[in-house]
């Protein structure tokens, strides 16, 4: 049975990204012990000669597998997903970043999560972070496991780590589908999902190792990021998920977190939201 289950990995790339590590993510997907059925790259904007280079020599290689979905700017997150989406045939849809790492069973891992449980509608896990090497590896962060675990989560943090989701494209639509919501656009679909009735789970191992830059820590901070993150927490009251204490605690904590000078903001992640490798 597993080896009937078809699904598409999404992805999306702009101009910014290091072509050896987009090759380095989409040679992951290829690499799945269960194959994906198509894959679907989204350039978001205009790209590099060397990234278009490295996408035309895999289109040249597996045509049949690889579909692309020009962009005439650069969108965002949120909507570059949003125009995927709709070139996703299959009934499942494995999200991956471009400059990410998936080891080589985690798609098949998660399509036997659903198999045996068809009523969950996404599936993620927890993921290693890496700087550099891919062996590199500097922090554990871990995930919510269960449903009811992921909904406690989500009303004070993004209960998936978004590169290590597997979800069903009729629960996504039907929730919407992604959205503009800049720097949350994955946190602001899982909740409305949750609200939609949408059931979750994340395995405990890390399937997916995901790549920290050199500015992680400082694009966590400033009053930019911090607008939009508020105001996408005023939306989840407003939706009527949060409870207002959890908007003003919420708010308060991350308010606090993003004034913090930058050192002072990596030793928070690093000591109270992740773990040692």
């Amino acid at each position: 049975m597993i080896n009937e289950f078809r699904y598409t990995v999404l992805m999306s790339v702009y101009r910014l990204v290091d072509a050896q590590e987009l090759k380095a993510a989409i040679d992951s997907m290829l690499a799945q012990t269960l194959p994906p059925s198509e894959i679907v790259i989204v350039k978001d904007g205009p790209l590099t000669e060397q990234l278009d280079a490295l996408l035309d020599e895999y289109n040249a290689q597996k045509p049949s597998l690889f579909k692309f979905v020009p962009l005439s700017e650069n969108v965002g997150l949120g909507s570059a997903y949003k125009a995927g989406t709709d070139y996703c045939t299959c009934d499942y849809i494995a999200i991956m970043d471009c400059d990410d790492y998936s080891i080589p069973e985690r798609c098949e891992k998660e399509a036997e999560y659903f198999i045996a449980h068809p009523e969950t509608d996404i599936v993620g896990s927890s993921v290693a972070e890496f700087s550099g090497n891919i062996d590199n590896r500097i922090s554990f962060r871990k995930m919510p496991v269960s449903h009811e675990e992921c909904v406690k989560f989500a009303h004070s943090r993004c209960p998936c780590a978004h590169p290590s989701t597997m979800l069903k494209k009729s629960a996504l639509l039907k929730a919407g589908g992604y959205k503009k919501c800049l720097y949350a656009e994955d946190y602001h679909l899982y909740v409305r999902m949750i609200m939609n009735g949408c059931i979750f789970y994340n395995f405990p191992d890390a399937f997916v190792q995901v790549r920290i830059s050199d500015n992680f820590y400082e694009r966590r901070g400033g009053t930019k990021y911090l607008k939009h993150i508020l105001s996408c927490k005023r939306e989840f009251y407003k939706m009527g998920f949060y409870s207002l204490f959890d908007l003003i605690k919420s708010s308060v904590i991350h308010t606090s977190v993003c004034i913090m000078p930058n050192s002072l903001r990596a030793l928070f992640y690093k000591k109270l939201l992740r773990k040692a490798p």
